[in-house]
Order: C-alpha cells, then structure tokens, then sequence
C-alpha cells in the first residue's frame, strides 16, 4: 500500500544570522572571482627579483592601443619610500602603445601578498587618457618584453576575431 504524501511549504522568515551569511558568502565569492584571473607569464627578470605576468583576458584594443591588466609579483618585499606601506604584488591596469612600443600605467593596487593575494595595501587613481604618461619601452628591457607579448596576444586575438 502506497501512501503519497503531502509537503507544504512554509516560507521561514530570514533571521539576522541568515542574512548575514548570505552577505558573507556573496562577498567572499566575489573576491574570489576577482582574484580568479588566469595569469600568464610574460618575463621573470634576470635577478629573478620581479615576475612579470598578464591577464590575456582583460586584453582591449583599439587600434594600436592595447589595456591590459598586468600582475608584477616581487621576490622580496617592496616598501614605498614616502608611506613606509610594504608589499609583494601589483596588479596594474596598463594602456600599450604598439605603434610606439610605449607603455603608461592607468591604475595600480597593491598586495600584502604574492600574485595579488592578501590584503590591498595601496591603491591609485585612475588616470584618465589624456593623462597617460607613457615610457618608451627601452630595447631588450622588461618593458619591451612585456609590450612584446601584448601586442603580439593582442594580434592573435584580432586573427581569431576576423
């Protein structure tokens, strides 16, 4: 003999602890997205003191210009001389030059921690395009290698696209 059974449903109302859960989770989840980049690496330098890395997938393009965002994770830990902050990781948003194999930092936030983990040190302003102060990118230097393999990611990308 089968016998079905009947649920109703109740709706409970959110408790405080619920709720802050709730928020809880959606915040950790959240930082965890935004640290989930897939980081590729660009150039170790030869000290081997900085790690220079990207994140193809931030990658815009707009004719020459190229904005990525870009990881430099430090084998020791960098003080900033004026505030005395200490930390092993930048992530630092960058506009390229290609046709000028030039290179101009638009934001940078700073971290307690290797490949932009741990707790945000610092974190700049973002500079607005006719602001950029770009460096030419000087042969052979990291700088180069680093404008390198965007420009030539970025080529890849727009060969896939069309």
């Amino acid at each position: 003999m089968s016998r079905a059974f009947s649920f109703k449903r109740v709706a409970q109302p959110l408790t405080g602890r619920k709720v802050l859960w709730g928020i809880a989770l959606l915040a950790m989840s959240t930082a965890l997205n935004a640290q989930s980049t897939s980081w590729h690496l660009v150039v170790k330098s030869d000290d081997g003191q900085v790690t220079f890395y990207a994140d193809s997938t931030s990658l815009t393009i707009h004719d020459a210009l190229r904005t990525v965002r870009l990881l430099y994770d430090y084998a020791q830990t960098q003080q900033n001389p004026d505030t005395l902050e200490r930390h092993l990781s930048t992530i630092e948003l960058a506009s390229i030059d290609c046709k000028g194999r030039r290179i101009a930092p638009v934001q940078s936030t700073n971290y307690t921690g290797h490949k932009g983990a741990g707790a945000v040190v610092s974190k700049s302003v973002n500079v607005p395009k006719e602001q950029l102060r770009y460096v030419t990118a000087a042969a052979d230097s990291l700088d180069e290698k680093v404008v390198s393999y965007v420009c030539e990611i970025g080529d890849s990308s727009r060969g896939k696209q069309g």
